[in-house]
């Protein structure tokens, strides 16, 4: 029986892509891997000589400023990261900075 091995993509609409782009760039660090003329942006997850891994940024065709606050409205339930420990204090702090919001009581492991 076939099975999956992986994640190759997660296709995110946005309403603001330089603001989505500055968000997982700047504080991920992910790379741009498609050329700048592109509409959708595609951005490296996987490290170099692994199984590529993207997030796919893709302009929304009816933006909007409105953000359902409950999650049964949204599109998406949540996406969640795997970073390395030694990472996780360092990221806090910068994604604390860049004004995201980062709950005191999360724990190490929650997402």
């Amino acid at each position: 029986m076939s099975r999956v091995e992986g994640l190759a993509e997660i296709v995110l609409w946005v309403a603001d892509m330089e603001a989505a782009l500055q968000f997982y760039r700047d504080q991920f660090g992910l790379e741009i891997m498609s050329p700048p003329t592109m509409p959708n942006k595609f951005l490296m997850v996987a490290k170099p000589g692994g199984i590529p891994e993207m997030i796919v940024l893709v302009p929304h065709p009816h933006p909007t400023d409105y953000f359902p606050r409950h999650k049964e409205k949204r599109v998406l339930h949540h996406l969640a990261f795997r970073v390395d420990r030694r990472s996780y204090d360092e990221l806090e702090t910068r994604f604390i900075e860049a004004g995201v919001e980062v709950p005191p009581d999360r724990k190490r492991g929650d997402h």
